[in-house]
Parts: structure tokens; sequence; C-alpha cells
């Protein structure tokens, strides 16, 4: 995750089954994964023990990769909106475009990009 400073003092656990097979647009997916570590970078700055846990297992005749964070969670409130465009919810500097983009370009593949149901940790789940 080369550019990405926003890691240092975070830890990144990376967990994937042996043997996986995707097929994806690599260049358009990692913008997808990406912006997913991005904000849940963005999420634990400061924070002490903060983990992101980037993770990859079989499903179904597919893959289901999820990013996860122990930053503060995301309210209850906000979950509804999230993929919206235009919708920024924390950041002084997002545009609110990066989740609806990846939900985009998810999709195009025939996939699905979901929140997790529990407030923390945060975890978005793509399947594909």
């Amino acid at each position: 995750f080369k550019g990405m400073d926003l890691l240092a003092g975070i830890a990144l656990e990376v967990e994937c089954d042996q043997g996986l097979v995707a097929n994806f647009d690599p260049a358009k997916m990692r913008r997808v994964f990406r912006n997913l570590i991005r904000n849940a970078a963005e999420a634990c700055t400061g924070r002490t023990g903060s983990r992101i846990v980037l993770s990859a297992k079989k499903s179904g005749s597919g893959v289901e990769i999820c990013v996860s964070d122990n930053g503060p969670g995301i309210p209850e409130h906000l979950r509804d909106r999230l993929f919206q465009p235009f919708e920024s919810f924390g950041k002084t500097n997002g545009t609110g475009l990066g989740l609806a983009t990846s939900k985009r370009i998810v999709e195009a593949h025939g996939g699905k990009i979901l929140l997790s149901r529990s407030l923390t940790p945060v975890t978005f789940c793509i399947t594909i």
C-alpha cells in the first residue's frame, strides 16, 4: 500500500485462505481496496492499539474479501447513506465519492459490497 502514510502506527493484519481465485480488473479493484483501507486508517488514526484486518476466504462459488478496523465505529443513523454519492462523515477532506465509487466498481464486476451490522468492529465485505 505504497503512499499510504496513514498506516503509520496502525497494525495491518492479512488473513487469506490458500488457493483463492477471483476474476476482476486489478486496477479497478485496487481502487476499492485502497479506499476501504484508507477509510479504516483515517478512523483509527490517533487511537491506541489501532488495527486493520484484511481477510479473504472462499464464499460459495466466489470470494469474500473484508476490511475491518477497530476505530470508533459508524453511528447507526449514518449507515443507510454511506454508499450514496457526496455523503462524507467525519472527514474534513472527503468528497463523499469513495464508497459510492467502490460500490459501483464492485457491482460492475457482478459482486456486492456490504457494511456489517455490528457497530464495531466496522467491517466492509465484498463478495465477488
